[in-house]
């Protein structure tokens, strides 16, 4: 087995599993696919640092062009990514959310905000109104959580 093979596996393994949690809405990984993330990622932990892996490299291709810009509200346009990066990758971020009590996905995600809140300068998360079919303005709960999240992870960091 070359490396490039294994690469595929991984990939097409985690594709399967978030299209399953995308097309389910359950956020726990189905039980059929634990003995292969066993045997492809070496454990689950393994599989869960490739699933963050991926949504980290998403948000630093975004968070790059963010800091191009040099927006006024730099939280907002964090904030927009964050949301964005939900919308196109549910499976993703529910998968990561769902067990954000894992010790090792929890220090990847604590690393990942400790440098952006160096990138950045950004203590806290706004939250973001959104437009709703009909024109109006409100705050969408999921985002509200989202920034909730953001909020608790960037205060554990600096107060690590």
């Amino acid at each position: 087995m070359t490396g490039w093979q294994q690469v595929h596996r991984r990939t097409d393994l985690l594709n399967l599993v978030l299209d399953e949690i995308t097309g389910t809405g359950s956020a726990q990984v189905p039980a059929v696919h634990i003995a292969a993330i066993e045997a492809e990622f070496g454990g689950f932990d393994e599989f869960l640092l490739a699933a963050h892996q991926r949504w980290s490299t998403a948000y630093a291709a975004r968070l790059d062009g963010l800091l191009e810009e040099a927006p006024d509200d730099m939280a907002t346009g964090l904030a927009r990514i964050c949301a964005e990066l939900r919308a196109l990758r549910p499976g993703l971020r529910t998968l990561l959310d769902y067990y954000s009590d894992n010790p090792a996905l929890a220090a990847a995600e604590d690393r990942q905000w400790r440098q952006l809140v160096a990138a950045t300068g950004v203590t806290t998360m706004p939250a973001m109104p959104v437009m709703r079919e009909d024109g109006r303005r409100t705050h969408c709960p999921l985002g509200q959580w989202l920034i909730g999240m953001a909020d608790r992870r960037i205060r554990r960091v600096l107060h690590a």
